[in-house]
C-alpha cells in the first residue's frame, strides 16, 4: 500500500484589519506568483497550503468586499517549524486616510473610545500581563495596543494564540513597562507600499471616530490623533506628530 506523506508548507490567517475579525468569506482567490492555486481550509479565516515546496514568492490574496492584497512569503522570516502568515485586510466600504508620506514602514492605530480593559500589572520576568477587565473582554490572536495614560503614544503587542480575560502573554516582552490602569485596545492594522503611498481603513460605525495613528519613518515611531470622517489629504504628518525615538519621548514642535 503506497503511503501518503503531507507537508504542511504555510499557515494562512485572513483577518479583517478593522474589525480584527476572522475573514470567512468564501468568494476569494490565491494565487502564487501570478498562478492561481486553491489552499485547504480549517475555518474561521484560516487556510492550509500543503506540499506546496517552501521557496519564497509573492502571494496574491483576492477576497469579496476587501481590498486586493499582495504579500512576499519570505520563509527565512517566518517560524521553520509552523510557517504562518497573517493577511490584514483592508475593507473597501469603509472611511479611509490614506496619502504619501516618503520613507514610511509600518502604520496601525487604535480608536480613542472609553476604554473596556487596563493594565493592571506587569510581570516583566513571566512577560504576562495582568488585566482589569470589568467586562470580561475575551483577547484574543490579535494585535493589541497598550496606551499610555495621556493617549500620546501605544506599544503594540502581539498576543500568543490563545484567549485572555484575566492575563495575557504577548509574543515578544514588552520594550516599554505599562502603568497599572494604562488602557488596552485592540489595534487596526493599516498598508504601505514602497513608494511611500499609505491606506487605513476604520469602519464607519459613529458620528465621530477619533483614532491615534502610529506611523515609522526611519526608524523613529510618530503618534497622530486624527478624526476619521475629515482626514484631510496626505494627513500624515511628522511635524505635528507626537515622537519617540527608542525610549525617548519628545513633543515635535511646528515651526
Amino acid at each position: 500500500m503506497a503511503i501518503i506523506n503531507h507537508k504542511l508548507d504555510l499557515v494562512v490567517r485572513l483577518i479583517d484589519a478593522s474589525t480584527g475579525k476572522p475573514v470567512d468569506e468564501r468568494n476569494r482567490s490565491f494565487a502564487r506568483d501570478g498562478k492561481v492555486f486553491r489552499m485547504m481550509e480549517k475555518g474561521g479565516g484560516v487556510l492550509f497550503l500543503i506540499n506546496g515546496g517552501r521557496e519564497n514568492f509573492e502571494l496574491s490574496v483576492n477576497v469579496y468586499g476587501y481590498e486586493a492584497k499582495k504579500i512576499l512569503v519570505d520563509y527565512g522570516a517566518l517560524d521553520e517549524r509552523m510557517p504562518e502568515l497573517i493577511v490584514w485586510l483592508l475593507p473597501k466600504n469603509a472611511l479611509s486616510l490614506e496619502g504619501n508620506l516618503k520613507g514610511i514602514t509600518s502604520l496601525c492605530a487604535v480608536r480613542l473610545v472609553t476604554p473596556g480593559c487596563f493594565v493592571n500589572s506587569y510581570d516583566a520576568k513571566k512577560n504576562v500581563v495582568t488585566l482589569f477587565n470589568p467586562h470580561k473582554l475575551v483577547l484574543s490572536y490579535h494585535v493589541y495596543g497598550i496606551l499610555d495614560s495621556e493617549k500620546k503614544f501605544f506599544e503594540p503587542i502581539l498576543l500568543n494564540d490563545e484567549d485572555g480575560i484575566e492575563t495575557v502573554k504577548p509574543a515578544v516582552p514588552l520594550k516599554r513597562i505599562p502603568a497599572c490602569n494604562d488602557p488596552v485596545e485592540r489595534i487596526i492594522e493599516g498598508d504601505v507600499r514602497a513608494d511611500g503611498g499609505y491606506c487605513l481603513k476604520v469602519r464607519d460605525d459613529a458620528d465621530r471616530i477619533e483614532v491615534l495613528v502610529r506611523y515609522e519613518v526611519e526608524g523613529k515611531e510618530f503618534f497622530q490623533i486624527l478624526e476619521m470622517h475629515e482626514p484631510g489629504k496626505d494627513p500624515l504628518d511628522p511635524g505635528k506628530a507626537f515622537v519617540r525615538d527608542d525610549s525617548e519621548e519628545t513633543e515635535v514642535k511646528t515651526g
